[in-house]
């Protein structure tokens, strides 16, 4: 039997516990039955595709990680290691095109702050200036100014920051929450 306090033991009580938190998030933003309206088909969808998101990251980044990548290589979804990068751009554009499939009635920058609740900018976290800016609507063609690039940003850092404390290191995202 493995002792509590071993790294293995830690590294995967503390991905298990991830997976329990992700799974709660996206029980809780979901209505308890199968959604009815759009509005609610497009809440749903969102939690789903982050979820997703999250999780795959997480994945690639543990992959990386375990084969004896360096975490700074494996944690980063931007530079690095590039399955990292390939499998962390592959899951965005799979939460991306899930959420435009199930919410494109809802693209204009008043409805995402209206119908949808996200108010009028991503709430930025962790640090000053990160995934902190207005929202344009939906999916607007730009850098930083969509809910969709809000999401992405928050549930990378997310998953930067649960990859992290599993193995004990340095989140390359800033401080974590």
């Amino acid at each position: 039997m493995e002792s509590v306090l071993s790294p293995g033991f830690a590294k995967r009580a503390l991905a298990g516990l991830a997976a329990v938190v992700v799974c709660t998030a996206v029980a809780g933003a979901g209505p308890a039955v199968a959604a009815s309206s759009g509005l609610d088909k497009c809440k749903l969808a969102i939690a789903k595709a982050e979820s997703r998101y999250t999780s795959k990251y997480t994945k690639a980044s543990r992959r990386c990680i375990d084969k004896g990548g360096s975490a700074p290589a494996c944690i980063g979804s931007t530079a690095g290691d590039a399955r990292v990068v390939a499998a962390v751009a592959k899951a965005q554009s799979r939460a991306n095109k899930h959420v435009l499939k199930k919410c494109s009635t809802w693209a204009s920058a008043e409805e995402v702050r209206y119908d949808l609740g996200y108010g009028s900018s991503c709430p930025g976290i962790a640090k000053a200036g990160y995934c902190d800016f207005e929202l344009s609507g939906l999916d607007v063609q730009g850098e930083d100014n969509d809910l969709l690039e809000c999401l992405g940003c928050i549930h990378s850092h997310l998953a930067e920051c649960l990859t992290a404390t599993s193995y004990n290191v340095a989140s390359p995202g800033g401080d974590c929450f």
